[in-house]
């Protein structure tokens, strides 16, 4: 198959991954209770559909395969003549389906990309028109973040945002809004400091260019929306942690409220209200009644599965490579090209040092050559070294200069040519002087 085929079969297979992962994890979704391993395994879902669209466009980069066919007598050029198909008539060509299927996968990726430039542009406004937060708000989340086992990050305040929002890849930043008071916005900003915690200001752009790399696949976004809405959960859970139910229900009426203030086109960052309001109820139900911590073996058996799908997505990802197309050459082509790549008489920065053979000594012979094929590597050392000839021959010249090729180097200026391992070719002299 040629490269454009396999990325869009690689794309194929992404789609078919993603609805195998949501028909069975869907499935038994509610059944695992715990939010936090509900949203690694979506997590991992996510990431095992993106595979093949990160290894097989991957492997495009490595050389192609060569299959060398032997050349006809003569040097005669190897033809065959292409015969239509029996009532094939004027239509769409494979070739011209695959073109627009992958301009169709670009398309939806830039409209993806541009869209998230779009956003992105809008959380820099929010964040450079925002002025620091006071003292008191500050001290007050630093105490919060050590109740949660969060680092502290900075706290600004702005009049455009309805509630509490963390961005930053590197530099975590707290955005909230002018007003927060009272015991259900100490619990709002306790939910952002469990994603802190989490690391979950990061997943959330590593989502986003997932999603911009595999824009063809319909299926991501669901379950991107999915993990959204068990992080959620997780964070609700951690942020809630020994509340009374009078507080559970403050912080249920909370995001009922925020919600409603929800704008239409959330900028990429992590709100109170960032999993779909489709989720809202599910969520309301696990704030009131909580589900337990999934129990040691569940998590055990969670953790293979995820690994067995990982395994198989790899696996499949490298059958599909593996059809790439080969470059077909023949016999003397193949031995031309490798002639063109050698390098003969090589300049050295360490030189061959021979041993005399014994058995030219005990034959009385005072001169001799061995001439070499070895591999050069790129910092210039010599490896799979063979006798190409010898002269006299049976005494040993060419063994001795395959061993005296193992300590030679390549001299500095030559290491240009040899990116990759390049023959070397050369002839090691010996004579005793006399």
């Amino acid at each position: 198959m040629s490269g454009a085929q396999l990325i869009l079969l690689s794309l194929g297979l992404s789609v078919g991954l993603a609805a195998a992962g949501l028909a069975l994890l869907g499935r038994w979704e509610r059944r695992l209770g715990d939010p936090a391993l509900r949203e690694r395994l979506w997590g991992a879902l996510l990431y095992v559909s993106v595979l093949p669209a990160l290894l097989v466009p991957l492997s495009l980069l490595l050389p192609a395969p060569v299959v060398v066919v032997p050349g006809l007598a003569g040097g005669a050029a190897l033809s065959v003549d292409a015969v239509p198909a029996a009532g094939a008539g004027p239509g769409l060509s494979p070739d011209t389906a695959v073109l627009g299927g992958l301009v169709l996968a670009a398309a939806l990726s830039f409209l993806r990309a541009t869209d998230l430039g779009r956003r992105a542009i809008a959380l820099h406004r929010l964040a450079t028109g925002a002025r620091d937060a006071g003292p008191d708000v500050v001290r007050k989340i630093s105490v919060a973040a050590g109740r949660l086992g969060a680092r502290v990050p900075s706290v600004c305040c702005s009049d455009a945002i309805p509630t509490p929002l963390l961005t930053g890849f590197f530099r975590p930043l707290l955005l909230l809004p002018e007003t927060v008071a009272g015991p259900a916005a100490e619990a709002i900003c306790a939910h952002e400091l469990a994603h802190l915690r989490r690391g979950d200001h990061r997943t959330v752009w590593i989502e986003e260019a997932l999603l911009i790399l595999c824009a063809a696949n319909p299926l991501l976004p669901w379950i991107r929306a999915r993990r959204a809405a068990a992080r959620e959960e997780a964070c609700d859970a951690l942020a809630l942690s020994g509340a009374s139910d009078t507080a559970r229900r403050l912080y249920a009426r909370a995001l009922v409220e925020a919600i409603r203030k929800t704008p239409s086109s959330p900028v990429p960052a992590l709100t109170f209200t960032s999993a779909k309001r489709s989720f809202a109820m599910l969520r309301l139900k696990a704030i009131l009644e909580p589900a337990p911590p999934a129990e040691p073996r569940l998590r055990r058996t969670a953790l293979i599965a995820a690994g067995f799908a990982t395994a198989a997505a790899a696996s499949a990802s490298i059958a599909v490579a593996a059809q790439r197309e080969p470059v077909v050459t023949t016999a003397q082509e193949a031995a031309a090209a490798e002639a063109d790549r050698t390098i003969r008489n090589p300049d050295w920065a360490r030189h061959p040092m021979p041993a005399y053979p014994a058995a030219a000594l005990d034959a009385g012979v005072n001169a001799g050559s061995g001439q070499v094929r070895c591999m050069a590597q790129p910092d210039g050392r010599l490896s799979s070294c063979s006798v190409l000839s010898e002269t006299p021959g049976g005494l040993g010249f060419g063994a001795a200069a395959v061993q005296a090729a193992g300590n030679a180097r390549l001299a500095a200026h030559q290491l240009a040519e040899v990116r990759e391992p390049t023959p070397v070719v050369f002839t090691v002299r010996f004579r005793i002087a006399g």
